[in-house]
């Protein structure tokens, strides 16, 4: 059974990989798999149905990802699903991460609190995932991956802190 879940995780990330791959522009990022950063701008959203967040609601999104040059390098994408609304407002997301460069596929899971359950355009500053796998040059990639926006604009700054066995 395990094998079998295996190979149908590997077949929808490979999947997403080459979809993904096929939308890149000819930019040349030459990548390793080694720590790096890339700018993430150009933010589409899903919205929750009926306006407002509950548990179980699930939204995806993807930004455009651009060198310091601004160069376009790759796309990133993510799907999360609502696991806890509070109180207060802030929602806890389980978030699955793409990002396809090039050179290869990153592929990332993490928990986020978003501050709030209705307007999604609220985002926290800082948000953290583990990276848990990748293709191409990032095959067997793990490490760590930020995504700040230390401008305030909504545009991203990614660090990936990764190396592959």
């Amino acid at each position: 059974m395990k094998t079998k879940r295996r190979f149908i995780q590997a077949m929808v990330i490979g999947s997403i990989g080459a979809v993904g791959a096929s939308a890149l522009p000819n930019a040349a990022l030459a990548q390793e798999c080694a720590p790096f950063e890339v700018f993430a701008k150009d933010w589409k959203r899903g919205v929750y149905p009926d306006g407002e967040a509950v548990v179980g609601t699930k939204r995806a999104g993807t930004r455009r990802l651009h060198d310091e040059s601004g160069e376009g390098v790759g796309l990133y994408t993510y799907a999360a699903t609502v696991v806890e609304v509070q109180e207060n407002g802030e929602t806890i997301l389980n978030v699955t991460r793409t990002w396809t460069l090039q050179d290869g596929t990153l592929v990332g899971v993490g928990m986020i609190a978003h501050p709030d359950a209705v307007d999604i355009n609220v985002q926290p500053d800082q948000i953290g995932s583990v990276v848990v796998g990748g293709t191409g040059v990032f095959r067997g990639a793990h490490g760590s991956v930020e995504m700040r926006a230390p401008n305030g604009d909504g545009d991203r700054m990614v660090s990936f802190d990764i190396s592959c066995d």
